[in-house]
């Protein structure tokens, strides 16, 4: 074998153990995939130079070395890095695009927002510009029972730029047509009521202030609102028809409705006849905490009930039942 087989395949195998290549014949130009054509020329020609000297094993070494650095370099530099580097840098562009979509996008919100802002369509209330609270808006009253007595409640909520407010308070008997002025008072509460008359229909307005009465600011009268001091003021319940039932005893019929809120109790007049009677007649009257009665006779009977919804107080040491309206009759039958 000649110098020159000897060194190119000395430069083969060194190349196969860095690139993966795994033969080569005299007449190859180059290895298997991996090593470059320039690689191989170089590491060839340095060879066979050297073995016009009379090198052997040092310019197979060298070789070696020179193919070594030349897979290395196209491993990690050349092409193969410019791609990798292009790459990176396209995905960092496109990364850096996102974001700037995505901030472009949180952008646009802000000023939709801040446009909304500027156009006072925003929910929250302001005061105006000049300093003039805004005009408390109220909500109609609610009748409570107490043990002051009944009472009408009102609230609203506070007025923005105003810290305290002015109350006038309306009222006729219950069935008159006519208001008249009961009070006028000023709170730093965003509430009132009243009950000083029993039975009466109430109606208020309420303006905002800011500062003291005499010099301070105030809006505009808010509309009025009405509520009421009934002594009937809870809600009347909605009895339905009995169902009968069988019983070890003879028949029941049983009355249901809907619970009525603060209620104690409830009132049932009961009253029936025979089936061939045209007169009613009471039966009983019979106070339950529950929302039903059930009604037991033998025979064959025709039974209907009203039904008050009911509550206790105790007004200056003295306990007073107050009651909704009766309900409409419920009506039932044994047979």
């Amino acid at each position: 074998m000649s110098k020159k087989s000897v060194i190119v395949a000395a430069l083969c195998m060194a190349a196969g153990m860095v690139t993966g290549c795994t033969s080569y014949s005299e007449d190859s130009s180059a290895g298997t995939e991996g090593t470059s054509d320039a690689a191989v020329e170089a590491s060839s020609e340095k060879s066979v130079n050297s073995a016009a000297y009379g090198i052997t094993i040092d310019a197979a070494d060298e070789a070696s070395t020179v193919a070594s650095t030349a897979a290395s370099t196209g491993k990690s530099g050349g092409a193969g890095t410019t791609a990798s580097t292009e790459a990176s840098s396209e995905s960092s562009s496109d990364s850096a695009s996102d974001k700037k979509s995505a901030d472009d996008k949180s952008a646009d919100k802000k000023n939709v927002k801040d446009k909304k802002d500027s156009d006072g369509k925003s929910k929250t209330k302001k005061a105006s510009k000049n300093g003039i609270p805004e005009v408390p808006e109220v909500k109609d009253g609610v009748t409570k029972i107490t043990d002051r007595g009944v009472e009408a409640y009102f609230e609203w909520a506070p007025a923005e730029g105003g810290d305290r407010y002015e109350i006038i308070c309306e009222g006729k008997p219950r069935g008159s047509s006519n208001y008249t002025k009961l009070e006028e008072m000023y709170t730093n509460m965003p509430n009132y009521s009243y009950g000083a008359g029993l039975n009466y229909d109430v109606r208020i307005k309420v303006r905002a202030y800011n500062g003291n009465v005499q010099d301070g600011l105030c809006s505009e009268w808010s509309e009025y609102v009405e509520g009421n001091t009934y002594e009937d003021s809870l809600a009347t319940p909605v009895v339905k028809d009995g169902v009968k039932r069988g019983n070890a005893g003879g028949t029941e019929v049983y009355f249901a409705w809907e619970a009525v809120k603060e209620a104690d109790h409830y009132e049932v007049v009961v009253e029936h006849k025979k089936s061939d009677k045209s007169e009613y007649e009471i039966k009983e009257v019979t106070y339950t905490n529950a929302p039903n009665y059930t009604y037991s006779a033998q025979g064959d009977y025709d039974v209907r009930i009203t039904v008050k919804a009911q509550t206790n107080a105790w007004i200056n040491g003295k306990k007073k039942v107050f009651s909704s309206q009766a309900s409409s009759y419920a009506k039932g039958k044994t047979y």
